[in-house]
């Protein structure tokens, strides 16, 4: 029998208010063309089903639809996994990798204002006037509403309406938190429906982090209804409204359009990566409209920068975050190691070919979880370490290491000792500074 974890999020000062929350830790016990009527059944804001612990893979519903990305969801999902299993430093909504961290009995999450729905954002005179609202000020079916409370302090007070989604009014929405912080550029404070509590702060390069208090926990078995069985007509009207099961030409064209807006920059390679294992899975055309929903109908394809020789002696070659990978490319130095992040960077082309030859130094290639790595590169007096996994997510780019190093090692992984350190010190219980 299914667990279910309810939990509040964005919780006040005292514990109170806050967003409920329902997790299946382990989503694997409710079958996908299950879950939308177990959310709906359910009736809290969002649900969640958590695919894999370890890698923060996860869906979230509403009572009506699925979502790519949602805060409230994401935040209380990286306190509950903290608390229950083991805290993890991304989780993988359909709309991309958001890196989570838990901080005693907050939780907080990093997403991009375009993964979150398109809210309506309608700011009122006094937060008088927020509270007196009796419904979605002028007739929006996704808005939220806003006032001042302390400008100089960055307080606010919000109410949000999302019926759009199957929600009359919500306690705590995180996704919009996200959008309205980055319309006003700073960090805020918002207080929200009864008194709920969200933390917004933007953190570079376009993204915002949002955070606050958990607590509440409650797991419970879950039974789902037994489905009715439908009269004829009610049978013929469920077939109406059922959702449309997509062919494989639909998720082939859904991942040549995840392609294409990677070779546009719209996707780093991870955001690519996590989609395209998304699409491929995907068996209704709603769930391939949450992983493209976002993006253009058609794109052409962004300018990729030409293969180039970079080289450096008694100096290092390191490149990283939201890059043009292109597809092919060369790294040489004497004295000095080659770092290479692929982790945000973008990636246009099937296979990518990276040449590397170091004297006197280390060669390392960082890459996001789901893309195999073959390598081909010769050492002399030097080690070769793979620990990044050979086998690719269906549709995923895959990069070729070629060259050679002299009195240097090769590495391959998906993430930095230091990050693996930190995440064993968060497993065991303990958390403390590691030396820079």
């Amino acid at each position: 029998m299914p667990e279910v974890h309810l939990l509040r999020v964005f919780t006040a000062a005292d514990g109170g208010a806050g967003n409920p929350l329902a997790v299946f830790l382990d989503g694997a016990d409710v079958p996908s063309e299950d879950r939308q009527r177990v959310a709906a059944d359910l009736g809290l804001s969002e649900t969640v089903f958590v695919d894999d612990v370890q890698l923060g893979h996860l869906r979230i519903f509403t009572p009506a639809t699925e979502l790519a990305f949602a805060g409230h969801p994401l935040v209380g999902t990286a306190w509950l996994l903290a608390r229950e299993r083991a805290a993890v430093p991304t989780l993988r909504p359909p709309a991309g990798a958001v890196p989570v961290r838990v901080e005693g009995g907050r939780a907080y999450a990093i997403g991009r204002p375009g993964w979150a729905p398109d809210f309506a954002h309608v700011e009122l005179a006094s937060p008088a006037a927020v509270d007196e609202l009796t419904g979605p000020p002028g007739g929006h079916d996704l808005v939220g509403a806003w006032a001042w409370e302390d400008r100089e302090r960055g307080l606010v007070r919000a109410r949000v309406f999302p019926p759009r989604l199957g929600i009359e009014e919500d306690e705590a929405t995180g996704a919009h938190a996200v959008r309205l912080c980055a319309l006003l550029g700073r960090a805020v404070t918002i207080r929200q429906g009864a008194g709920s509590v969200i933390e917004a702060r933007p953190v570079g390069d376009g993204r915002i982090e949002i955070g606050g208090r958990v607590g509440g926990l409650e797991t419970r078995p879950y039974t789902a209804p037994a489905p009715k069985s439908p009269r004829a007509t009610e049978r013929k009207e469920i077939e109406a409204s059922a959702p449309l099961r997509a062919s494989d030409a639909e998720r082939e064209r859904a991942i040549e359009l995840l392609r294409g807006a990677a070779g546009e920059g719209r996707l780093s390679l991870e955001e690519l990566s996590d989609r395209i294992e998304a699409a491929a899975g995907a068996t209704t055309r709603a769930q391939l409209e949450v992983v493209t929903g976002d993006l253009p109908a058609a794109t052409t394809g962004g300018e990729i920068v030409a293969a180039t020789r970079n080289s450096a002696v008694f100096g290092d070659l390191r490149r990283s975050g939201g890059w043009m990978v292109p597809a092919r490319s060369r790294w040489d130095t004497v004295f000095g190691d080659v770092v290479l992040d692929l982790r945000e960077a973008q990636v246009s082309e099937e296979e990518v070919e990276i040449e590397a030859g170091t004297v006197f130094g280390d060669v390392e290639l960082l890459v996001p979880e789901g893309i195999a790595v073959e390598i081909r590169t010769r050492t002399v007096f030097g080690d070769i370490r793979h620990d990044a996994g050979e086998v690719a997510r269906p549709g995923s780019p895959r990069v070729v290491l070629t060259g050679w190093t002299v009195f240097g090692d090769v590495g391959v992984r998906t993430r930095r000792l230091r990050e693996r350190l930190v995440e064993r010190l968060s497993r065991a219980g303990g958390r403390r500074e590691l030396p820079k």
